[in-house]
């Protein structure tokens, strides 16, 4: 009897041993994981990223309205015009001459409307003698009725030279205004953005299916926009008065504030992409901005406070499968279809889905050493961080990677947490 208890506390006490021995083993050996502990922060603040340049609010393209040969410029690309200010000379000598040709026209028509004048009263005193006379018998109806015609053909005479008249003197307003036009006046304040004639080149007019020659282009530099074109994606998100942060290529040194000022209404197609174009309007424009420059701007569309969040490479997809096995490796429900398994494990959450092909978003974080994915509802994020509504609590470890870990540890594997540099890239799956 002795012996037999002997052997029995020898046993237990082995058998402590090996569970001991087995339980440190399982804590110093499995995937190597590097993690960080669920926290709030203070601030997360959600932002929408798009491209584009800059522009002014107010850009005039000068071309002539009459063709000609530009004899001066006035201005060079860079320089400051005024409005009022003299910007291009055209020519102008054809445009002077037909002027004065239509001077002399006029005045001719007006000679021929004196002379009808004189003409219209010479019929209208022979009418009158002609009707005395007829009174008294001495000329007859003939006569009479011939001095009528000659004042009714003075009357229509005078009123043809007076449309004359009138047309001339339209046809010489048209050549003064076309005269005037060979001076090009800046018709605002701004930046010769652009200039694209010199001194002897021809200009012609535009057309329906030509453009013309644009002979520069004038900016108004003192209320400046980011033209940004947002995926359709996230341009919901986007609204009117939001604030923005634009950064430009050129000014490296320098991050401007910017306000939502308008969002289109259609698409532009880029690709297979199709982005809407959004005017962000900056604060406090300088002078380093020029038209074109290449912009970025991160819009804040959302901002929230004291919320838990977790880093964005935490967040991963996993079969439903994956989701659904328990802590031992088996199946947390059985059926015979894959969506009466996970109506069985899950509740009506899943009734109808298919394990094996649904996927749904998870966090892994190691619950006494071993893994355990748990699914969580998210709200905004920002470029690093991710909002955790429900799943988890402040202080649980989540597992961050390596990302090939990640994708293919299982519920209860033993997982070690180590620094990021002891546990191997993606292409090393952690495991000793």
């Amino acid at each position: 009897m002795k012996k037999i208890l002997l052997t029995v506390a020898v046993l237990a006490v082995l058998g402590t041993i090996l569970g001991v021995s087995l339980k440190q083993t399982s804590r110093g050996r499995g995937v190597k994981v590097y993690m960080e502990d669920a926290a709030k922060q203070t601030r997360l603040l959600a932002t929408v990223s798009a491209s584009g340049e800059v522009k002014p609010r107010i850009e005039v393209n000068i071309s002539s309205q009459v063709p000609g040969q530009i004899v001066e410029l006035t201005v060079q690309e860079g320089d400051v015009a005024k409005a009022g200010h003299v910007l291009v000379q055209l020519d102008p000598q054809r445009y002077r001459s037909e002027l004065q040709r239509l001077e002399a026209l006029l005045q001719m028509y007006r000679i021929n409307v004196e002379r009808e004048q004189v003409t219209l009263k010479t019929a209208e005193v022979t009418l009158r003698r002609q009707d005395a006379l007829h009174a008294e018998k001495i000329v007859s109806d003939d006569l009479l009725d011939q001095a009528r015609l000659n004042v009714d053909s003075g009357a229509i005479g005078l009123r043809s030279l007076g449309e004359q008249v009138r047309q001339a003197e339209a046809d010489l307003g048209r050549a003064r205004d076309d005269l005037s036009k060979t001076t090009l006046r800046a018709p605002i304040s701004g930046l010769v953005s652009q200039l694209n004639a010199k001194v002897g080149e021809q200009v012609i007019i535009g057309t329906m299916n030509n453009p013309g020659t644009v002979i520069l282009t004038l900016s108004d530099m003192t209320e400046v926009l980011a033209e940004v074109r947002v995926d359709e994606t996230e341009v919901t998100d986007v609204k009117a008065g939001q604030a923005a942060k634009i950064r430009v290529d050129a000014v490296e040194a320098r991050e401007y504030d910017g306000v939502i000022e308008s969002i289109g209404n259609a698409a532009v197609r880029e690709a297979s992409v199709s982005r809407f174009p959004v005017k962000v309007r900056f604060r406090a424009p300088d002078a380093l901005l020029r038209p074109g420059m290449s912009a970025h701007a991160r819009i804040e569309v959302e901002e929230k406070k004291d919320v838990l969040a977790v880093p964005l490479q935490a967040m991963v997809r996993r079969s439903l499968k994956d989701y659904l096995d328990d802590d031992t490796g088996t199946k947390r429900a059985s059926g015979a279809s894959g969506a009466s398994g996970a109506a069985g494990a899950g509740g009506e959450e899943f009734e109808g889905k298919d394990p094996e092909r649904e996927q749904v978003a998870v966090l892994v974080v190691e619950k006494g050493g071993r893994a355990k994915m748990v699914k969580v509802r998210t709200g905004i994020s920002d470029a690093f961080r991710v909002e955790i509504l429900e799943g988890i609590a402040p202080g649980d470890h989540v597992v961050l990677g390596p990302y090939r870990v990640l994708r293919s540890v299982k519920n209860g594997d033993y997982v070690r947490r180590v620094e990021k540099s002891e546990a191997g890239d993606d292409q090393d799956s952690g495991r000793e």
